[in-house]
């Protein structure tokens, strides 16, 4: 976060942090290879948050300056959506690939899912939730194909706030799971048979 927050201030240049999170990507793969884990992850040092990353990728989102309290002392900036969410380009497919060539070991994809996006983030109300949900989740399946073309064979969707979004009210219970599930369906349908 410290180097993050340098680099935003114009304390580190672009290729310093890019050497410093390098460093971090090959600290993080020494460790878990000494651990003997058979799959391994990159450490996420590049992302603020998990929701705030993508959504800096996407277009049909903005942001605010304020911070919002999740937990705790725990603070988040959600973005706004807009407008239709659509991806331009990959979003973590060059970070995968440097440091799936730091290992010989199965590196696993790290994408959040299109509910909790939604969930974390100030939505539009011009359209219904599963409407911006399914935008997203169309993203993150461009991203999963393009991760799974970069030669990444493991990938997770993380859905964390997929109860958070469950009414209140028991009986209006399964309308939601009713389209929210569909969203997380969409996102991982990118993926082969064979990609766990």
């Amino acid at each position: 976060r410290q180097a993050r927050a340098r680099h935003g201030r114009g304390e580190l240049t672009d290729r310093e942090y890019a050497d410093y999170l390098t460093s971090q990507f090959q600290e993080v793969v020494a460790l878990q290879e000494a651990l003997g884990l058979d799959v391994l992850v990159h450490g996420e040092f590049e992302r603020s948050d998990m929701v705030d990353f993508f959504a800096q990728r996407l277009e049909g989102m903005a942001f605010i300056e304020g911070w919002v309290q999740s937990y705790g002392t725990r603070c988040v900036r959600p973005p706004l959506i807009f407008g239709d969410v659509h991806r331009p380009e990959p979003m973590t497919v060059d970070v995968a690939r440097q440091v799936q060539a730091m290992t010989d070991k199965p590196l696993k994809g790290m994408l959040t899912g299109p509910v909790t996006m939604l969930m974390w983030s100030f939505p539009r109300d011009d359209l219904p939730p599963a409407e911006v949900a399914t935008q997203l989740a169309l993203a993150i399946r461009d991203e999963v194909a393009d991760l799974e073309a970069a030669g990444i064979g493991v990938i997770q969707i993380d859905e964390p706030a997929f109860r958070e979004g469950l009414p209140l009210q028991r009986g209006d219970g399964p309308a939601y799971v009713e389209w929210a599930h569909r969203p997380f369906r969409i996102a991982s349908s990118g993926g082969r048979a064979r990609t766990p």
